[in-house]
């Protein structure tokens, strides 16, 4: 899967030290890769949305998996809850290896390609 960076005010506000990116999958528009760099470009934190599901990695504590509100389906079907997103940890350890492969199979524009492998080595 190849991701672009969506080009917005916020990929380019210091907020709290940090600088957010915002990528997209160009396959499914409904994957998405935030990341947050400090003034040295080094990565601090990223989350993947996939599915309803977000892989998070902070520095220093490693990856984890949460489902958002919008994951449960009924009626509606998956995603019909609009609005805001709340994060549940959530113990699956099939979704957490997609996450982990997605992100290990993808291409990612530069600088972003290295700084997500990184995160995969350690």
């Amino acid at each position: 899967m190849r991701f672009y960076k969506i080009k917005s005010q916020s990929s380019t506000l210091l907020e709290q030290g940090l600088f957010k990116h915002s990528l997209v999958c160009e396959e499914d528009p409904g994957i998405f890769l935030f990341l947050w760099l400090d003034e040295e470009d080094q990565l601090t934190h990223l989350q993947l949305l996939f599915d309803e599901q977000v892989l998070e990695w902070r520095r220093g504590q490693g990856y984890e998996l949460y489902q958002t509100n919008r994951r449960s389906e009924g009626a509606h079907g998956l995603g019909y809850q609009k609005g805001s997103r709340n994060l549940v940890a959530f113990h699956n350890p099939k979704a957490k290896a997609q996450g982990l492969a997605l992100l290990g199979e993808s291409q990612f524009p530069q600088p972003f390609g290295a700084l997500v492998q990184g995160t995969l080595e350690t």
